[in-house]
């Protein structure tokens, strides 16, 4: 059980943010991330129809034999976490509660933004959290729709997308926020554009990595860390096409995809 891979999983490239935290906090361990670009992107669909994609895609993962599921996904994390930890026997983490707590931990004046697709801030999870755990809490959302497709065009640089990021950023800025949750995986690669839009008073939270410290500390007192001596193996599988998500994905880890499959799933 130890020497298996984590599962990783989301709609697209978004989750790539959740494995590099992987590669910096738990280098050792192997990887199988699945990326379902047949389905991009999830956060403009129907909650109940990605609920069935997510609990799909993890049982697939854990047919391949993984040890533990990260969802990379938020909108998965919001809506489907619950059904999974009651179905799946290995451990299943989101990404919502280590992006509430660490922005609660970063607020000094209690005004938390939050950027997402909006299925994530249809399901409320974000702020439900927020207000549990600080009722005092103002949260103040705003739909990017955009972003996720023209990240997973590769534009991340592009006056396109500059415009957008403004736009979106617009009524956090009059709002007086002073930490911003991105709340979609696909976010962080857009996070100097967004913090110089900004400005450096705006604390910034990225889900990613406080989640993947959460995933190592229940490996640790599960047992699960890696035992082997051997170098981390990692399989990117796709369920649509794969030569883009090939060449971005190499770009956006910094490092080459050398094999990337395509598995059509059975929709259930």
């Amino acid at each position: 059980m130890r020497d298996r891979p984590i599962g990783i999983f989301d709609s697209g490239m978004g989750g790539l943010t959740v494995v590099k935290e992987v590669f910096k906090l738990l280098p050792q361990e192997d990887i199988t991330y699945f990326a379902d670009t047949a389905h991009l992107p999830y956060g403009e669909r129907e909650l109940s129809e990605v609920k069935g994609f997510a609990l799909n895609i993890m049982q697939y993962l854990i047919k391949e034999k993984v040890k533990l599921i990260i969802m990379g996904c938020n909108v998965s994390s919001a809506i489907a976490i619950g059904e999974a930890r009651k179905r799946f026997e290995v451990p299943v983490i989101g990404l919502i509660e280590a992006g509430v707590e660490e922005a609660l931990a970063k607020t000094k004046g209690n005004r938390l933004g939050l950027i997402a697709t909006s299925g994530t801030i249809k399901s409320k999870a974000y702020q439900k959290k927020i207000k549990e755990a600080n009722p005092e809490a103002k949260v103040f959302v705003r739909a990017c729709p955009l972003f996720v497709p023209l990240i997973e065009e590769g534009k991340v640089n592009t006056k396109e997308t500059i415009d957008a990021a403004k736009k979106y950023l617009k009524p956090l800025i009059t709002a007086d926020i002073d930490t911003l949750i991105l709340g979609c995986t696909h976010y962080p690669f857009l996070e100097r554009i967004i913090q110089s839009i900004l400005g450096k008073k705006v604390k910034i939270v990225d889900p990613a990595r406080g989640t993947v410290i959460k995933a190592k500390k229940i490996m640790m007192s599960k047992q699960l860390l890696k035992t082997t001596g051997s170098a981390p193996r990692y399989r990117f599988i796709v369920s649509g096409e794969s030569k883009k998500f090939k060449r971005l994905g190499s770009k956006f880890l910094g490092r080459p995809l050398r094999r990337v499959e395509q598995v059509r799933l059975i929709e259930r």
